[in-house]
C-alpha cells in the first residue's frame, strides 16, 4: 500500500462549506504556490444523493413568449442565445424577460451593449405595437408605457455597471427580496464582457466560465447572448445550419457550447409578410437535458421586436430533408430554363450533352432537368444522331417541325 493509500485510511475526512462537499485536511507531498499543503476537494458518490434531492424542488425555469414555451431550463442552467447581426437575439431576449418578471419572478439585465432606456424602449414597444423609436421619441403615451413597464422584479445594468461583480451583488440583492421565486438573468452580449485574459477566445472562455459559476452558485438560470461567426451567419441565414447543426454557431463557440444546457438560434427568414411579421426558425440545438435538434417555427414583427410561437417544434432531420428537396427543386427548374433558353436559339438539333452544357449544375440535375423537358414534351428527340453516337439529338417541337425532320417516337435505335 503507498503511502497516500495508507494515509486515506487513517485521516478523518470532515465536511465544510455545506453537507456535501467533502475534504480532506492534507496531502502528503502536495502543496500549493505558498508553500501550504493542499486540500484536495471532491464529492463522495453517497452525498450526491442529497445534493440532487436538495436541489429536487428548485423549479426549472420556463422560457415562455405569448403563453407558449420554448423550453425549460434548470436553475443553475445557460441557455445560449444566438443568430445572425440584427436577426432580433435581443427582442427574442427582452420577450422571455418580460414574461418572466411578470408572471415568475425576478430578472436581472446585464446589458452591456444597449442603454437601459434603449433596452426598456424595446420592451415597451412589444407590448404597445410600436417601433422603440417611436417610443424613444414619445410617441406613446406615458399611460401606456407605465402600464406595461410595471415590472418591479426586473432590474437592468447598464454599459459601464454591465460587470460580473454587480451581476453578484444585483442577484443577491434580487433573491433577498424574493426568496421563493426564481431568477432569470440575461447577459448582452458575452463577447463584450470584460476579462483579464487578452486573445479573444481565451477572454470569451473565462467570462462563460464565470456567468457558468454564477449560474451554478446561485442556482439562477442565465440567458447568454452570442455573437455569430460570419461562416455560420451565412449558414444561418441560408436555412442550411438548423437544429443541432447550429450548435456550434456562436464565435468562440467551444467554450460557450461546453458550458450551455441548451441553445437557441435564429436561423432563416421569409419576406416580410402583409402585416410585417417573417417567418423565422429558431433551433434548438443543444438540449442537455430537454433534447435537442429540433426547430420551432416563429413570427416576427421586426418593426417591433415582437417574437411569437408559431406552430410544433419538429424534428430537425424533417426541415433539413423538406430544406434539400427545394433546394433541389430549385436547381431543376433553373437547369430547365437554361436549356430551354439554349433550345429557343438553337438552329439545328443538338446532342443532349450539348443542350445542357449551359446550365450550371451537377451532371445529375442536367440529366434530370433534360428528362423532365422530354417528359413535358418541351423538348423532343428527332431522328437524326450524331456521327458515331447511339442517341438521338434533341430540339424543340417547333425546330422539328421547321426542318421537316421526323421525331423518334420509339427511343434510340
Amino acid at each position: 500500500m503507498t503511502e497516500l493509500e495508507q494515509f486515506a485510511l487513517d485521516e478523518q475526512t470532515r465536511i465544510v462549506d455545506g453537507p456535501h462537499v467533502q475534504f480532506l485536511d492534507s496531502v502528503v507531498g502536495a502543496t500549493d504556490q505558498d508553500g501550504n499543503a493542499t486540500k484536495p476537494r471532491w464529492h463522495r458518490a453517497p452525498s450526491l444523493v442529497a445534493v440532487i434531492l436538495d436541489r429536487a424542488r428548485e423549479p426549472w425555469v420556463p422560457l415562455t413568449l405569448g403563453g407558449d414555451e420554448i423550453a425549460k431550463v434548470r436553475a443553475g442552467g445557460i441557455a445560449v442565445v444566438m443568430g445572425p447581426t440584427g436577426a432580433g437575439k435581443t427582442s427574442l431576449v427582452a420577450g422571455l424577460l418580460v414574461h418572466h418578471a411578470r408572471e415568475l419572478g425576478p430578472v436581472v439585465v446585464l446589458s452591456r451593449e444597449l442603454p437601459a432606456d434603449e433596452l426598456a424602449a424595446r420592451a415597451i414597444g412589444m407590448q404597445c405595437d410600436a417601433s422603440w423609436i417611436d417610443v424613444l421619441i414619445g410617441n406613446v403615451s406615458r399611460f401606456d408605457m407605465d402600464r406595461v413597464l410595471n415590472l418591479p422584479r426586473m432590474v437592468v445594468l447598464e454599459r459601464r455597471d454591465a460587470t460580473l461583480a454587480q451581476l453578484n451583488v444585483a442577484i443577491v440583492a434580487m433573491k433577498a427580496e424574493h426568496p421563493t421565486e426564481p431568477v432569470l438573468v440575461a447577459v448582452d452580449y458575452v463577447q463584450i464582457l470584460e476579462s483579464d485574459e487578452c486573445e479573444t477566445r481565451a477572454k470569451v472562455a473565462d467570462v462563460i466560465a464565470q456567468i457558468d459559476d454564477i449560474a451554478r452558485e446561485h442556482r439562477v438560470v442565465v440567458l447568454a447572448i452570442s455573437q455569430m461567426s460570419r461562416a455560420s451567419s451565412r449558414a444561418a441565414r441560408n436555412g442550411e445550419s438548423v437544429g443541432a447543426d447550429s450548435t456550434d454557431g456562436g464565435a468562440e463557440s467551444a467554450a460557450i457550447e461546453r458550458v450551455a444546457s441548451i441553445t437557441l438560434a435564429i436561423g432563416s427568414s421569409s419576406e416580410e409578410r402583409e402585416d410585417g411579421t417573417r417567418a423565422v426558425d429558431l433551433s434548438i440545438g443543444k438540449g442537455r437535458m430537454t433534447g435537442g435538434d429540433r426547430v420551432i417555427p416563429m413570427s416576427y414583427l421586426g418593426r417591433s421586436g415582437l417574437w411569437r410561437v408559431a406552430g410544433d417544434a419538429r424534428p430537425a432531420g424533417d426541415v433539413r430533408a423538406e430544406r434539400q428537396g427545394a433546394r433541389d427543386v430549385a436547381k431543376q427548374t433553373a437547369a430547365e430554363l437554361a436549356i430551354m433558353g439554349a433550345a429557343a436559339k438553337a438552329t439545328e438539333p443538338k446532342t443532349r450533352e450539348d443542350m445542357t452544357a449551359v446550365a450550371a449544375c451537377t451532371k445529375s440535375v442536367r440529366r434530370l432537368a433534360m428528362a423532365a423537358l422530354l417528359g413535358r414534351g418541351e423538348l423532343v428527340e428527332v431522328q437524326k444522331k450524331k456521327p458515331r453516337s447511339r442517341a438521338w439529338m434533341v430540339c424543340t417541337p417547333a425546330l422539328a417541325d421547321s426542318l421537316n425532320i421526323p421525331i423518334a417516337t420509339g427511343g434510340d435505335e
